[in-house]
């Protein structure tokens, strides 16, 4: 609901649709409807040939159009086979608490009761999951200096949580508490002492 927050109107704005064209139907005859259905339906094909990561846009085929719904992205390469080998580690058990790098996402990491995006509450975790290769951060507007958009305040607070995320690596590493787990092409799974892996 959160990240898919338009997902709850559609069912309503279709049915809203199907009573209006309709109405549209009765009032304005069938010529007026099938001109307004086609018309609904190139534009519905338009936006999907041109937004949509579905193999009919070309955000699908060519990376100039958008690099994250690129082909490539959906084909297991080396760093899949990695991210596999270093969940293997990871308990499938709900209870077992993890923090992880909010870019490496998997099922069997999300079923669980506690989860979080790193650097937060990592001291709680019994796993903290990160990509040292490629530590992206997990920054929203309202954490900006004075929660107000611009690039360069962006950019400031970019660089303010990238120092908290080096500095909560340089903890973890150094914390008689954890130790690593498994470790494979800049992949550290990190568990607490006390907690055994799989």
């Amino acid at each position: 609901v959160d990240l898919q927050y338009s997902a709850p109107i559609v069912p309503s704005v279709f049915m809203g649709l199907i009573f209006a064209l309709r109405r549209i139907r009765s009032r304005f005859g069938d010529r007026i409807f099938a001109a307004l259905f086609a018309w609904l339906l190139v534009m519905v094909l338009t936006f999907n040939i041109a937004h949509s990561p579905s193999p009919l846009s070309a955000n699908f085929w060519d990376r100039r159009w958008s690099g994250i719904w690129h082909r490539s992205n959906y084909l297991k390469d080396k760093r899949f086979r990695q991210m596999q080998n270093i969940l293997a580690s990871v308990p499938a058990d709900p209870e077992s608490k993890l923090a992880a790098q909010y870019n490496l996402n998997a099922a069997r990491l999300s079923h669980r009761i506690d989860y979080w995006i790193f650097p937060r509450k990592w001291r709680q975790a019994d796993y903290v999951l990160l990509d040292t290769a490629n530590p992206m951060i997990s920054l929203d507007v309202k954490y900006t200096p004075k929660r107000i958009y611009a690039t360069d305040r962006y950019l400031r607070a970019e660089q303010i949580l990238r120092r908290q995320y080096d500095q909560a690596l340089a903890q973890i590493m150094a914390s008689p508490d954890f130790r690593v787990a498994a470790r494979e092409g800049g992949l550290i799974l990190f568990a607490k002492k006390k907690v055994r892996s799989d």
